[in-house]
This record gives structure tokens, C-alpha cells and sequence, in this order.
């Protein structure tokens, strides 16, 4: 990823964080995104997949979602990360999630 797309998504997580002056922990920041895992059930019965809550803050996904694919390709840590999660339940973008969710 270019330096300039990097410079500009920092500066996105920033502003809409309002410097992280509210985030007291990860989890908070995780929800605030609208990264937070939410499990589809009805009753004791129906139990769907579990998908990713949306509820958050959308310019704040997207902004963390390029760094995320670059960390996977040239960042060894990332890149066991998203293997190993993509091995164990074969889905790249629940990896790509994750890995956004450590950037």
C-alpha cells in the first residue's frame, strides 16, 4: 500500500475515534467498528452463522479494511493469523476480519 493511503487511513481511524479520547480497550474499539461478532438464533432451535454486527461506524471499517489485506500479504504476524483462521474454517474474509480487527 502506498504511503499516502496509509497516511490517509490513519488519519480516518483518528478523526472518527476523536483521538481515542472515549476507547478505554480493544473490545470497545472492536464494537465501536462494528467488528463484534453477532451469533443468528431464534429460539432454542434455528441457529444460523455467525456474522459480523455492522452496527458500528462504516467509514471506520472501510478505512481499516485496506490496511488489513496489506498487513496479510507483508507481515508475518498478520499472515499466520490469517491462515490459520481461514484454514480452520476455510472463510478468507472472517481472517481478513480479524487481522483488521489487530491493525
Amino acid at each position: 500500500m502506498s504511503a499516502t493511503r496509509l497516511e490517509q487511513s490513519k488519519a480516518i481511524v483518528f478523526a472518527e475515534t476523536n483521538g481515542f479520547e472515549l476507547i478505554r480497550n480493544n473490545k470497545q474499539l472492536t464494537s465501536y467498528v462494528g467488528l463484534d461478532v453477532r451469533e443468528k438464533q431464534s429460539g432454542t432451535s434455528v441457529n444460523g452463522k455467525s456474522q459480523i454486527s455492522k452496527k458500528g461506524n462504516s467509514t471506520l471499517r472501510k478505512a481499516m479494511y485496506l490496511p488489513s489485506l496489506s498487513a496479510v500479504k507483508w507481515d508475518d504476524r498478520f499472515k499466520s493469523v490469517y491462515v490459520r483462521i481461514v484454514s480452520k474454517s476455510g472463510i478468507k474474509m472472517k481472517g481478513l476480519l480479524r487481522c483488521s480487527e489487530k491493525c
